[in-house]
């Protein structure tokens, strides 16, 4: 049991099950631990006052329903909205911008979206939940980590086996994820979007080396949540204290 800035943390049902040791001022936690919100569409109401009090329009209204299929179209064509009152209904799941959207259900499971900060009204549409951290600063680490060889992982892992994969808000929060100091992590988003640029640098240029291109991503993944992506500050607060 370790206890920090008023936050109690139980670590004693789940680190005898971590994967590998990890660097000093690391530690290990579970991601309900960590972020302050993880909700989805049905969080508001059973699915049958969803349907009464949610309307679905082609045509632009009071906010927008972001799915994942919007992220692919870069919010540019074939949007879904909703009125006032469905926005009003769905409080607790609007989007400002900066949240992580992950489908958990189907073949998306896996894929890790940031939502864009937009001018206009957004809340979660069905089939995916949305994570918010405490603090947004912390939000790069989740979805680097997330969509790391480790992350995906554990989304499979926690995916039910039909042919239809899905899994649900409290297998995702139980989910053990490494984190650094935030110095730490902020010295590897650096190190990681500075070696993504690159990489995209040589994706646009070279349609032939797309397979490189994809084993790249993922080593460097590999090693930022392994903590071997850049060196250690033995003065960084521990990442204990974030907790």
């Amino acid at each position: 049991m370790i206890k920090r800035n008023k936050v109690t943390v139980n670590t004693s049902h789940y680190m005898n099950n971590v994967p590998w040791d990890l660097p000093e001022g690391w530690c290990w936690t579970t991601i309900g631990e960590y972020v302050r919100i993880v909700t989805d569409f049905v969080a508001s109401g059973s699915f049958a006052s969803l349907r009464k009090n949610v309307t679905y329009y082609k045509e632009p209204n009071y906010a927008v329903l972001v799915r994942t299929v919007d992220f692919q179209h870069d919010f540019s064509s074939g949007l879904v909205y909703t009125d006032k009152h469905g926005y009003d209904y769905l409080e607790n799941s609007r989007l400002f911008g900066g949240e992580l959207i992950l489908p958990n259900i189907g073949a998306s499971i896996g894929k890790v979206f940031l939502v864009p900060h937009k001018a206009y009204r957004m809340t979660l549409a069905p089939n995916s939940i949305m994570v918010r951290c405490v603090e947004t600063e912390h939000q790069p680490w989740i979805e680097y980590c997330l969509k790391s060889p480790y992350g995906q992982k554990l989304l499979f892992s926690i995916s039910s086996a039909t042919a239809q994969g899905k899994f649900n808000k409290t297998d995702f929060k139980e989910l053990i994820i490494p984190i650094p100091p935030l110095t730490e992590q902020n010295r590897i988003i650096k190190r990681v979007s500075s070696l993504f640029k690159d990489i995209d640098a040589i994706d646009s240029g070279r349609d032939a080396v797309e397979d490189y291109v994809t084993h790249c991503r993922v080593k460097i993944l590999n090693l930022a949540i392994h903590g071997k992506l850049v060196p250690q500050d033995a003065s960084d607060e521990p990442a204990i204290e974030l907790l």
